[in-house]
């Protein structure tokens, strides 16, 4: 993607719908939106005024009908998400990642969880900007998907690597990752299946259980039940 097209997209985007938003913001949100930098490791929570037990809400084997091994799970520090993230509400993050070959005949897939904090009262434009970012990306074509139905805000797509000078879909197309970004309250959740055999219903059992598991927890259920 070039970033000068990007940025501009954003800023003629979110002005529309944010007008107190700064450009550099906009890059910041893509950049970092659920705190994106890798870290040293620490399971230490992020402090950022208050500590979220966000742990509790990431997926782990005993969530999910498949067999699946955690290889990564931490919570996102502070130091990792910039100035201009953090100036976007950025709360507190955690990430975790799922292998499992669901399939012997179609080979391994991952599924990674990013979860995050923001003012809910910011959410739609993030959900909004994030969905619009990640959709035009250039290194794959991206397909918009149904609506998940899950969430307050969210959506779906799912990019492939096109064979050939032409960019129109066709059989021999590889899929690369099928994704769904959702929203519930402040927290913000990207659910991600990569692997030759990823798709949407699959991907959206995931998103349902994370927001299940989101709607169970004493972080979440008073925002659920408040719809």
């Amino acid at each position: 993607m070039q970033s000068g097209a990007l940025i501009r997209k954003a800023a003629q985007y979110i002005l529309m719908k944010s007008g107190y938003f700064s450009i550099a913001s906009f890059l910041a949100l893509f950049l970092c939106f659920s705190g994106c930098i890798i870290s040293d490791g620490t399971n230490m929570p992020a402090k950022t005024g208050m500590t979220y037990d966000l742990e509790t809400l990431a997926l782990n084997e005993r969530d999910v009908p498949y067999n699946v091994t955690v290889v990564e799970r931490r919570y996102k520090q502070e130091s990792e998400v910039s100035d201009l993230a953090l100036n976007l509400g950025w709360q507190g993050g955690y990430t975790v990642r799922l292998d499992s070959a669901f399939d012997s005949d179609t080979g391994p897939m991952s599924m990674s969880q990013n979860i995050a904090l923001y003012p809910e009262d910011r959410m739609q434009n993030i959900v909004d900007y994030v969905i619009k970012a990640e959709t035009t990306n250039s290194s794959y074509k991206i397909v918009d998907l149904a609506d998940p139905g899950i969430g307050d805000f969210g959506g779906a797509y799912a990019a492939y690597a096109v064979n050939g000078t032409t960019s129109s879909l066709s059989q021999q197309d590889e899929v690369k990752y099928v994704e769904i970004v959702f929203s519930k309250g402040s927290f913000f959740e990207v659910i991600r299946l990569t692997g030759p055999s990823a798709d949407f219903a699959t991907v959206r059992i995931f998103a349902k259980i994370a927001l299940g598991k989101l709607c169970d927890s004493d972080l979440g259920k008073a925002r659920c039940l408040n719809g």
